[in-house]
């Protein structure tokens, strides 16, 4: 009797002594370790698609306080505030007329981008402090360019535009070294000297903007003009474009000038883009507007292949020594890791590491920083990647790391930062969940599973699909490899329990899957799709134990996209509300088959959703087109308490008139809403920060730990466009693809 009375006491003692050793690992020692140590801060895409609402039990908190992102995101949520941040200045972001300029812009080669729905990815030193480029480790962002390596140089160019036709005798001039050349606007093209000439301004055929700069493509382009300075040119309407005829960095110090009565305006007062290569992944640091020197500076540009680009998110070792990514398009993907070193190199001289650089996947563990090893994935040439980036698991003593691929199959690796890399290709590695594109793949510590959404589409049967693998055997996980619990998205036919997808969702093409969003926690997925078959974007959310061949609880997002793949929608953010483990919502951009508008879902505390339709909140534009995902930050350092708040952006066609107030219809637009009350949302809620983007924007990354009276011009965001544009920040100036950091005042 004696035992089993005390035994519980004794279970109770236990859990007590747990208890007071995970408050001290999550409270304690993390201040104590400040003291000595930074705590270290990667943000990626995954951070955006793996969520966590509070633990619901002692061994829960214990078994997810070792878990890195979750961590991660008890800091950005729990960091102390009240300092005046970016936050509260976005409320003062009204300069309508006024391009994307943000803290910086600058050139990341040719038209890079990260891409749709694809996210840079930042490292932070300390949690507690910004780092300059000054710092022995400084903060720095990764992006990737979405081009496809190339050792060949690029010739330098510039563009300028005509207002309206030249007035007579006024001039243009380009200057070479000690060669100048000087264009007059006359009454015919000609050649009148070494180094001067007319173009026909005002003769016959001549008269408009556009005409203009026909004629004097025509006059640079004649013998003893442009080539007296090392140019050619080109046109299109009223934009003249001028080349220089060598490739190569030095012709970037080729100059233009134009008198005011020329009306012509040149976009840089001297030649841009002039390379020596073409990267497939840059690194920025100097990031903050406080630091001296260049802001922001290159901190390294590597060539990692010349037969495929990086199109999806890299990802950070949690020391941030080491980036992993993705790399290959017209062949057989492969996973890169590098070592990276500051070595000098930048977006216009890149490193090639295709040479020595590149080591075998042996040796990668003991060669010396810049160098690379690369494995390709297993089934070679069938194999290719558009649109899985890799989830890394910090779990200690995994390495590992998961990624799909275009043909459904998803790759295990080990080893990856900390051994020797290699991919796992014994059964059942690969595992094939579909035979359609993956998503990026999500692994869930608390199951043990892989969660990763695709299309599903054949003559009879189509629609999207929800796949559950094992990867691990962790409680209901007992099999390797296990892809038995598929969730169905889509039109359905239901029977008993289960539902079977038939009809079609979004023609005759699979559609472009986001990847879910995961609440380990709450034991909850949410993935988004295109068409529901029945004419309706949706969001589904199913729960992580759900029975093979389930419909899952769905929730209408307005129209269905009826232009195939071309029009997704990306995943969604929850609230800080839900996150601290109250109700809340989730917002998404949706109604990919009419004008993109932000939806609100109610949220209760355990995360599962009520089947019917989401909250119609603002219409983001005019026209069908695709609106980014919407991602969620909370921001605890601004004057008067923390603000919750959520960026999302559209690709064109934009609502320029309140509430949107986007500066241009003929850009698209990136902007920001306030949901800190939680409360329900309109047609007519408004926007707080919006300004003009080339294309729309990629995924953005944001970090919101150091307040500003620490350092000035932290806590930012950074995405790239998604079209070529004008970079304009003066130490990186380009005509194409931009990184970008917007924060405080300068997002307008």
């Amino acid at each position: 009797m004696k035992t089993e009375t005390k035994s519980p006491w004794r279970f109770r003692l236990v859990q007590i002594g747990l208890g007071s050793l995970l408050l001290f690992a999550i409270f304690a020692a993390p201040r104590m370790r400040a003291e000595n140590e930074p705590i270290h801060m990667t943000t990626d895409w995954s951070d955006h698609h793996l969520r966590f609402s509070p633990p619901h039990n002692l061994m829960q908190q214990f078994q997810l306080s070792a878990n890195a992102r979750y961590v991660r995101q008890w800091i950005r949520q729990n960091t102390p505030g009240g300092e005046r941040d970016w936050g509260e200045r976005w409320m003062h972001f009204h300069r309508p007329d006024e391009p994307l300029d943000g803290d910086w812009n600058v050139y990341m080669g040719n038209v890079g981008t990260v891409g749709a729905g694809n996210y840079p990815a930042k490292y932070s030193f300390s949690t507690a402090a910004a780092n300059c480029g000054s710092a022995t480790q400084p903060d720095f962002v990764v992006y990737n360019t979405s081009l496809t390596g190339s050792t060949t140089a690029v010739a330098a160019m510039d563009t300028g535009t005509f207002s309206a036709a030249a007035g007579s005798g006024s001039t243009i001039t380009i200057t070479n070294g000690a060669n100048t050349l000087t264009m007059t606007a006359g009454t015919a093209n000609a050649n009148t000297g070494t180094g001067t000439g007319t173009w026909n301004a005002t003769g016959a055929g001549s008269g408009t903007a556009a005409t203009n700069a026909s004629n004097l493509v025509t006059a640079l382009n004649t013998a003893g003009n442009g080539s007296h300075v090392g140019v050619s040119a080109t046109s299109t309407g009223a934009v003249v474009t001028i080349t220089a005829t060598t490739a190569g960095t030095a012709e970037n110090s080729i100059t233009v000038a134009a008198q005011a009565a020329s009306n012509l305006t040149w976009t840089f007062a001297n030649l841009v883009d002039g390379a020596s290569g073409v990267p497939t992944i840059v690194a920025f640091d100097n990031l903050y507007s406080g630091c001296s020197g260049t802001v922001p500076s290159p901190y390294w540009a590597y060539i990692t292949g010349t037969a495929g680009a990086v199109v999806t998110s890299p990802v950070f070792s949690g020391d941030g020594t080491q980036v992993s990514f993705v790399q290959g398009t017209a062949g057989a993907a492969e996973l890169v890791l590098l070592k990276w070193a500051a070595d000098g190199s930048t977006p216009d001289s890149p490193t090639n590491m295709t040479g020595a650089d590149t080591v075998t996947n042996a040796n990668y563990r003991t060669c010396t920083a810049p160098c690379l090893t690369t494995i390709t994935f297993s089934g070679g040439a069938t194999r290719t990647d558009t649109s899985s980036s890799p989830f890394y698991d910090y779990t200690i003593g995994s390495d590992t790391m998961y990624v799909g691929d275009s043909q459904g199959y998803v790759h295990k690796f080990t080893g990856v930062f900390l051994g020797t890399p290699a991919e796992v290709t014994t059964a059942p590695w690969p595992v094939q969940a579909a035979t359609a594109a993956l998503s990026s793949p999500i692994y869930d510590v608390v199951t043990g599973n892989i969660y990763v959404s695709t299309s599903f589409q054949t003559s009879n049967n189509s629609g999207g699909r929800l796949h559950s693998i094992c990867a691990a055997v962790i409680g209901s996980c007992t099999a390797v490899g296990n892809t038995d619990s598929t969730g169905i998205l889509g039109p359905v036919t239901t029977t008993s329990t289960h539902c079977t997808g038939t009809g079609t969702s979004g023609g005759t093409a699979n559609l472009l899957m986001d990847a879910p969003v995961v609440d380990p926690t709450n034991g909850v997925i949410y993935v988004a799709l295109g068409n529901d078959g029945n004419g309706n974007s949706a969001l589904y959310q199913f729960s992580n134990n759900w029975t093979s061949q389930s419909c899952g609880v769905e929730v209408t997002l307005g129209t269905g996209t009826t232009s195939n793949p071309s029009v997704p929608v990306y995943a969604g953010s929850f609230d800080h509300f839900y996150l601290n483990g109250a109700a809340g919502n989730f917002y998404i951009c949706g109604d990919a088959g009419g004008d993109p508008t932000l939806y609100q879902i109610t949220v209760p505390a355990n995360g599962v959703l009520t089947a019917g339709a989401a909250t119609v909140g603002p219409a983001l534009a005019t026209a069908t087109t695709t609106c980014g995902p919407v991602v969620e930050i909370y921001n605890t350092k601004v004057t008067g308490g923390a603000v919750d708040w959520i960026f999302t952006n559209v690709q064109a066609s934009p609502q320029t008139a309140s509430p949107i107030s986007c500066p241009s219809s003929s850009l698209g637009c990136i902007m920001s809403f306030n949901v800190t009350s939680g409360a329900a949302i309109s047609s007519s809620t408004t926007t707080v920060g919006h300004t003009s983007v080339a294309g729309g924007a990629s995924g953005v990354i944001v970090d919101n730990i150091v307040a500003s009276t620490t350092l000035a011009g932290t806590s930012q965001v950074y995405f790239t466009p998604l079209a070529s544009g004008n970079c304009t920040t003066s130490t990186g100036q380009g005509i194409g693809g931009c990184a970008v950091q917007a924060s405080q005042s300068a997002l307008q």
